[in-house]
C-alpha cells in the first residue's frame, strides 16, 4: 500500500510539473537572442527551448538556462486576494521623490477563484547622456509573471503567450481582458487576439507557418550584373507575386545577399547577410507600394575592389531594416491612397 501511495504521489507530482509550461514572446532584440521561448514555469523558470524568427525559423543553440526576468514574486507585505474588494479596485501605491517606484495590487475572479494582479514600475529618472532605467512587471497569483520589461543591460519585453495548463490559460485570458480596460502600458487588445490564435499544443507550428507563409510573396524576377571598370552595375527587378498589397519599410538598406571574392587562384564566398554595413549597402527612404503583380527595380553601382582583393561576382538581393518579430505581431497595416498594405518583413528575397 505504501509503495502504491508513493507511486501515486510521484505520478501526480510529475503530471503537475509537465503541465507548468508556457510560451513567452520576446518583443525586444536583446541578449535573450530569441523571439519565442518555451519555459518551465516552476520556481527556477528554466528555458526548455528558444526559437528565432528571421528569414527562417530556427532553434537557438543554447543549453537550458534560467530566465531571470521571470523569477519575480511580490513582496510578502501585500494583502491576500481575499482581503481585496470584490470589484477589483483596491490599489496600493508607493511613490518616492527622485527615483519612482510604484506598486499596484488588484484582483480578478476567474471560475469562482480570486487571483492577485501585482504590478510594479520603477524609473531611476536619470538625467544625462544615458536613457532612464525602467523596469515593469505584472505578476498574477497562481500563474506567475505574465509581463516583464527592462530597457537597460538585460533589455527585454517578455509576455506570456499561452500556457499548457488549461485552467491557467483561462486565467491568462481573463487577465489580459482585464488589463485591456485598466492598464495603458501595452496594447493588450493585441494580446487578447494572440492568445486566441495560438494554443500551447500547436503554438510553434502555427506561428512558424503564418510567419513563413509570405516568404515568397515578393520575389526576384531578374538580376543583371555588368562589370564597369572597378565597379559592377547591379540591376534587380522584384515582383509582388501574391494577392496581398505590400509596402517596403519606411527606411531600409538594399544590397546583394552574397559575393564571391578572388583570392590568389580561388574564389571565396562572402555571406553579406552576416552584416548590415559596407559599401555594398545603399540606403533608401522611399516607401514603395506594390499591388499584386506590380514590379519594382533597383539599380546599384557596387565597388568590386575590397582594398586587397577583388569581388568578381555579386548575387541575390536583400532588404535590411529595423523591422522585427515585434513589428509582425503588433504592427498595423499602412493605409495609402484608399488601400491597406502589409509591410514586407523578410530580409533575403527568393528567386521566382
Amino acid at each position: 500500500m505504501t509503495i502504491k501511495i508513493t507511486f501515486l504521489c510521484l505520478f501526480i507530482n510529475l503530471t503537475c510539473i509537465s503541465q507548468n509550461e508556457a510560451y513567452y514572446v520576446n518583443l525586444s532584440s536583446s541578449r535573450l537572442g530569441s523571439d519565442l521561448v518555451l519555459v518551465n514555469c516552476d520556481s527556477a523558470h528554466i528555458v526548455k527551448q528558444a526559437y528565432s524568427f528571421h528569414d527562417t525559423v530556427t532553434k537557438v543553440k543554447t543549453l537550458s538556462y534560467e530566465l531571470m526576468p521571470l523569477n519575480y514574486s511580490p513582496a510578502t507585505y501585500l494583502p491576500l486576494a481575499t482581503e481585496l474588494k470584490a470589484d477589483g479596485t483596491n490599489q496600493f501605491y508607493n511613490l518616492h521623490l527622485g527615483p519612482i517606484s510604484v506598486n499596484t495590487v488588484d484582483s480578478i475572479k476567474v471560475d469562482e477563484k480570486w487571483h492577485n494582479i501585482k504590478t510594479h514600475f520603477d524609473d531611476d529618472r536619470f538625467v544625462g547622456g544615458m536613457p532612464n532605467r525602467v523596469n515593469k512587471k505584472i505578476w498574477v497569483s497562481g500563474l506567475g509573471t505574465v509581463y516583464s520589461f527592462n530597457n537597460f543591460y538585460n533589455h527585454h519585453e517578455l509576455l506570456m503567450l499561452c500556457h499548457k495548463n488549461s485552467e491557467k490559460q483561462a486565467v491568462l485570458d481573463a487577465v489580459y481582458s482585464y488589463l485591456n480596460t485598466t492598464n495603458k502600458w501595452f496594447n493588450w487588445s493585441k494580446m487578447i487576439k494572440l492568445t486566441t490564435t495560438y494554443h500551447f499544443n500547436n503554438c510553434l507550428e502555427k506561428m512558424s507557418e503564418l510567419w513563413l507563409n509570405s516568404r515568397r510573396n515578393i520575389v526576384i524576377t531578374s538580376i543583371i550584373s555588368t562589370p564597369i571598370g572597378r565597379t559592377i552595375k547591379y540591376d534587380v527587378t522584384l515582383k509582388n507575386a501574391s494577392k496581398t498589397n505590400y509596402t517596403l519599410p519606411g527606411y531600409y538598406k538594399v544590397s546583394p545577399s552574397k559575393a564571391f571574392i578572388k583570392i590568389a587562384d580561388s574564389l571565396q564566398f562572402w555571406d553579406l547577410l552576416d552584416t548590415h554595413s559596407g559599401r555594398h549597402f545603399k540606403s533608401r527612404n522611399v516607401q514603395h507600394f506594390l499591388l499584386p503583380d506590380d514590379t519594382l527595380s533597383f539599380s546599384l553601382t557596387l565597388n568590386s575592389n575590397t582594398g586587397s582583393n577583388t569581388i568578381v561576382k555579386y548575387d541575390g538581393f536583400q532588404i535590411y531594416s529595423q523591422l522585427s518579430f515585434h513589428n509582425w505581431l503588433f504592427g498595423e497595416t499602412v493605409f495609402y491612397k484608399g488601400k491597406h498594405y502589409e509591410v514586407f518583413k523578410f530580409r533575403e528575397l527568393c528567386f521566382n
